[in-house]
């Protein structure tokens, strides 16, 4: 049965040449980086509504100061803002880049691609 596998796993054999493989890491990089941007269009975005709601928030309190609102109507919309402030940086993370060596990475994955059936 062990040899049954062992054969079925070398009909799954990749044999990439050098350039072929190059070929791929670039393919890659590309798709990888063509999602990142997505990612990080995403972090610009928070980051302006975080901006937003700071200028509201200096806006409620030179609002309060001038005698516009009442301390009341102040807590709760300083409230709301700082709710929802919180709610976008605790969201923030998830967008961060999670590959620190892109290249390195994928050399590392081209050098196991033809060594699968053998592991």
């Amino acid at each position: 049965m062990h040899e049954v596998f062992k054969a079925q796993l070398n009909s799954f054999n990749i044999k990439l040449d050098k350039d072929l493989a190059e070929i791929k890491k670039q393919k890659t990089t590309a798709i990888y980086n063509q999602l990142n941007r997505d990612k990080q269009e995403t972090v610009v975005t928070l980051r302006d509504q975080i901006q937003d709601i700071d200028k509201k928030l200096d806006r409620l309190e030179v609002r309060l100061i001038e005698e516009e609102i009442n301390r009341h109507m102040f807590d709760k919309f300083a409230g709301k803002c700082i709710k929802e402030k919180k709610a976008i940086k605790k969201h923030l993370p998830s967008f961060k880049n999670q590959v620190s060596s892109l290249e390195r990475s994928l050399d590392y994955v081209m050098s196991y691609v033809g060594k699968l059936n053998t592991m």
